[in-house]
């Protein structure tokens, strides 16, 4: 563990038990892959009110561009980086990540950040594809996987696909990947996995924080892949 980065000791805008799960998460992500960020340009999908936002810039990203569509989150998020946001350090598009990718320019970014998303929607390979084409030369990437594929239903709140979108029709339904079939889709579209945190990683850091007792975080730990891709030649 990389001690120069304990997130849930220097956080400045998310004080408070509730986000001790979030801030692990995001130090168990980045902390020891600053390589990946530092005077990096960024592009972080779907940030929510930012909690791993700040983290990246007390890293030294060198710009971040979010892409955010929900409201609530949109206006929890300007009002905690007004200051980068005015000094152009962060860039904020509102809009649909689904579309807003395709959108967009290729070999703007450096660096991808992908975790929190995938498995709240329905369309995983258009989101993977759209990615993709983007040529950044790191993504990080997360998602639950499942020993069989599956398609599951969502359970309403915040974060169901309608909700997270803000206006859109919902089909409260997401996909579920085998651990093979999500690094060989990688494969295909040119990104090799170069840093696969894996359960025992994980749980090291969580180690730290014996009395936390968060489903969030345990669900995650043993049921989620988290991995570092590059992009080959």
């Amino acid at each position: 563990m990389s001690d120069g980065y304990d997130f849930v000791k220097t956080t400045r805008l998310f004080k408070g038990e509730d986000y001790i799960p979030h801030l692990l998460r995001a130090q168990i992500l980045f902390s020891e892959f600053s390589q990946n960020i530092k005077e990096k340009r960024i592009l972080e999908i779907a940030p929510f009110d930012g909690w791993h936002t700040e983290a990246l810039l007390s890293m030294g990203a060198k710009h971040i561009t979010v892409i955010e569509q929900n409201e609530q989150a949109l206006r929890a998020f300007r009002d905690k980086f007004k200051a980068e946001i005015e000094m152009g350090k962060v860039t904020v598009i509102e809009g649909d990540v689904h579309k807003v990718i395709y959108e967009m320019a290729p070999k703007k970014f450096d660096t991808i950040i992908c975790e929190g998303f995938l498995y709240h929607k329905p369309h995983f390979f258009w989101v993977l594809e759209g990615l993709a084409r983007l040529e950044a030369k790191n993504i990080l990437l997360e998602t639950f996987k499942s020993k069989k594929i599956k398609v599951k239903a969502l359970e309403k709140n915040i974060n169901s696909p309608g909700m997270r979108q803000a206006k859109t029709t919902s089909l409260d339904y997401v996909f579920v990947p085998t651990e093979e079939m999500f690094f060989d889709s990688l494969k295909k579209l040119n990104y090799e996995p170069i840093h696969n945190l894996k359960k025992k990683y994980k749980k090291s850091f969580v180690k730290k924080h014996k009395s936390l007792k968060d489903k969030y975080l345990k669900d995650w730990v043993t049921d989620q892949i988290s991995c570092w891709f590059e992009l080959g030649d």
